[in-house]
């Protein structure tokens, strides 16, 4: 590729852009583990809520069970946040 011709050749080293594009990538990516890691933890908490409030596994609740457990473990989930953010400001 031709010097100054605007594109990237896998001999030139990094431009300023080539490395903000990879730190973008490295974030996206740490966002996405952040992400996955809180899915994980709100599904445990819905399979704990089931567990405690029905005393049965997930694929034996009914339809209305399933609503109030997602409605329990969210507002589980928000209060927790709800506190730790009231006492920030206290």
């Amino acid at each position: 590729m031709e010097f100054g011709s605007g594109r990237l050749s896998v001999f030139q080293p990094l431009s300023k852009w080539g490395v903000l594009q990879l730190a973008r990538e490295k974030k996206d990516n740490k966002r996405e583990r952040e992400f996955d890691a809180l899915k994980e933890s709100l599904r445990l908490r819905f399979v704990n809520a089931a567990h405690v409030m029905w005393g049965r596994e997930i694929n034996e609740l009914t339809k209305q069970e399933v609503y109030h457990t997602v409605a329990a473990t969210a507002k589980q989930f928000i209060t927790e946040n709800w506190i730790k953010t009231n006492s920030a400001y206290m």
